[in-house]
Order: structure tokens, then C-alpha cells, then sequence
């Protein structure tokens, strides 16, 4: 078992973090979940990570892209993503035929009827 000195001496916390590197919270909990920090872990809602860890980071140039890490290489499973908008409807030949019979039995839209010329302006 990992004593509190030893855990104090060889790691460190997600505020501290932050504080060498410069970067938000956010960001820091984004690369810890992405595996940029080698044996980090969450230790209740706190990201613990290995002061040696936060030392080797290096900054990705602007632009460069990097492939997803393998999960072997992380510890904490990424979040599914979630999908955004309405779920698509499920059509069936049912639903169609449902949606042309309805089409006929319903009311008539009232208003002006297209094509009519009706003089909106008073004359004197």
C-alpha cells in the first residue's frame, strides 16, 4: 500500500497541474482522459497525476492532430459520445399509408385564397 508521503512525493493533483502547465481545468481533465499523462488516475472526482508525467508533457504544435490512444495506453474509458438532434422517425409503409389518409380529412386552411386580388389600401 502507497503511504501519503510517498503519494505526496511522487504525484500530484489536478490543481497543481494546472498551475505548471498553464492550461484550464478542463483542458488538463481532457489530456488525463485522452491518456497524455502515463499512469494519471481518478482517485474520486480529482485527477491524480505522476509528477515526472507533467514534466515530460510537451505541447502538440498548433494544428497537428493525434490518433485516439489505444486503450491499453489509458486507464479511464473515454465518455460514448452523444448524438445530437431528434432521432430519426421510423418509416414504414403503415406510417404512409396512415399519413395519406389523414391528409384528405383534414380542414381546409382558411384566408385569403391564392391568386385573389383584394385591395388592402382605402381609396378616397
Amino acid at each position: 500500500m502507497i503511504t501519503k508521503e510517498e503519494l505526496e512525493k511522487d504525484y500530484i493533483d489536478a490543481g497543481e497541474a494546472k498551475a505548471i502547465l498553464g492550461i484550464s481545468g478542463s483542458r488538463l481533465s481532457r489530456l488525463c482522459t485522452g491518456g497524455r499523462f502515463p499512469g494519471a488516475f481518478k482517485f474520486g472526482s480529482i485527477w491524480i497525476i505522476p509528477r515526472e508525467a507533467v514534466k515530460n508533457h510537451t505541447k502538440l504544435k498548433p494544428g497537428a492532430k493525434r490518433g485516439r490512444p489505444s486503450k491499453a495506453r489509458t486507464e479511464v474509458p473515454a465518455a460514448p459520445q452523444k448524438r445530437r438532434g431528434r432521432p430519426p422517425k421510423a418509416k414504414t409503409a403503415a406510417a404512409a399509408a396512415a399519413k395519406k389518409s389523414t391528409a384528405s380529412v383534414l380542414p381546409k386552411k382558411r384566408g385569403r385564397p391564392k391568386g385573389s386580388k383584394t385591395k388592402t389600401r382605402k381609396t378616397k
